[in-house]
């Protein structure tokens, strides 16, 4: 050290309780080199639970004058186990300052992290540039459970890019918990690819395109805005106007979002292959999410916009018939703790079917609980039931009509 302590020191692990903690804030000029061969003592001293194993071996350099300080160093770690997960194989290096000038060069490589039965495997971090504008990159394989179980595990290919910087002082913010702290950017790539046995990407699964993005810490916590963008899950589309997220204890979270206009009829043939499925149905639909401590809202709909559906029987050699759709509404409505599913299907070849069911639980609620009181109807008119002969397994026949009311009662998990 050099100023206070008057000279350069390295420490190692004894030194941590007596020198660590007044060196680092008190010190008028501090130059501090650490050898870390253990790590459990820092994170004891730092506050952390985690423990470390394995051969874990590290560097730490500060410089400067608290808050305005310099670091690089390095940690290598065999494993890691953190409350919630364990990590294998880390490596992290880093150089970094909090004046607005100073480097943010971070490379994180990991093994493996598993919580649970997730798994994520070669994650990777890397950010280059300053504290006032930089790239951050992170790219990541997880392992999940097959669709059955004899299906085999899917690998999942994840990747986001982030362009940015803060738009004030660092120094300030770290000294000053509740200072507030701003990072100004956008998000420049983020996508989830399934990889094939033959380690070949497919479409993406989740595709995000670019879009602002605002992180704010203040006394209030942790807040997220993500401007408009367009937002592809698999064959759907999703609008979105815009998200709004605040962390805990004010929490809240506020989401819009237009469903681009969806043919079904693909996505149909993809499920059933050999179903006969066809026509030229789209639909369309709307996300409004809003939450606070106080209440959970939402407003989710999906509706026929144009096009019809048909179906192709090959043992009757009749060609496609198409189902004559007229109308079909499917809607979900949740204020003052009261939910709302309503569903409208008419068609010409299939009947009508008209349903109404009532939740009710916490205003608060994002979910309803299980023991969550049920309401409800459900309408069914039938008037040829040969149309739903292609339902059924080979060879079963129907003919006639079909009317019926149910009741719905009970709890909303069972």
């Amino acid at each position: 050290m050099v100023g206070a302590l008057g000279r350069q020191r390295d420490l190692g692990v004894g030194d941590v309780d007596a020198v660590a903690h007044r060196a680092f804030l008190h010190a008028p000029d501090l130059r501090l080199r650490l050898a870390l061969e253990r790590l459990g003592p820092w994170l004891k001293l730092a506050g952390s639970t985690a423990q470390v194993g394995g051969d874990t071996q590290g560097e730490l350099e500060l410089t400067g004058r608290w808050p305005r300080v310099r670091s690089s160093g390095q940690i290598r770690s065999g494993q890691a186990r953190l409350p919630q997960a364990e990590l294998q194989a880390l490596d992290l290096r880093w150089r970094v300052g909090t004046f607005p000038a100073d480097p943010v060069e971070v490379t994180a490589e990991l093994g493996s992290l598993r919580s649970g039965t997730q798994r994520l495997n070669t994650l990777s971090l890397n950010t280059q540039g300053t504290a006032t504008a930089h790239q951050l990159t992170l790219r990541g394989q997880l392992d999940t459970p097959g669709r059955t179980a004899a299906d085999a595990a899917r690998k999942l290919q994840a990747q986001v890019t982030l362009d940015g910087g803060l738009a004030g002082d660092l120094g300030p913010a770290l000294d000053h918990p509740d200072a507030p702290l701003r990072w100004a950017g956008q998000v420049r790539q983020a996508e989830v690819r399934e990889v094939g046995s033959t380690a070949t990407t497919t479409a993406a699964l989740l595709q995000l395109e670019p879009a602002a993005l605002n992180l704010v810490r203040d006394s209030a916590g942790l807040a997220l805005h993500l401007g408009a963008s367009r937002l592809t899950l698999m064959d759907a589309q999703f609008l979105l106007d815009g998200l709004d997220w605040q962390a805990a204890p004010a929490a809240r979270l506020n989401l819009r979002a237009r469903l681009a206009p969806l043919r079904v009829a693909p996505l149909l043939a993809r499920v059933q292959p050999d179903f006969g499925w066809g026509g030229d149905l789209t639909l369309g639909g709307r996300i409004e999410l809003q939450s606070t401590p106080e209440q959970f809202t939402a407003d989710v709909a999906l509706q026929r916009d144009s096009g019809d559906l048909s179906v192709e029987d090959p043992d009757l050699n009749t060609g496609p018939r198409r189902l004559g759709l007229a109308d079909l509404k499917l809607r979900l409505n949740a204020a003052n703790g009261v939910w709302q599913l309503t569903q409208l299907v008419s068609g010409g070849n299939l009947g009508s079917l008209n349903g109404q069911q009532t939740v009710r639980t916490e205003r608060h609620a994002l979910w309803p609980a299980a023991e969550a009181p049920v309401t409800g109807k459900i309408d069914l008119q039938v008037a040829q039931l040969a149309n739903w002969g292609r339902w059924l397994p080979a060879g079963w026949r129907l003919s006639g009509q079909l009317a019926t009311e149910a009741r719905v009662g009970g709890t909303f998990g069972a």
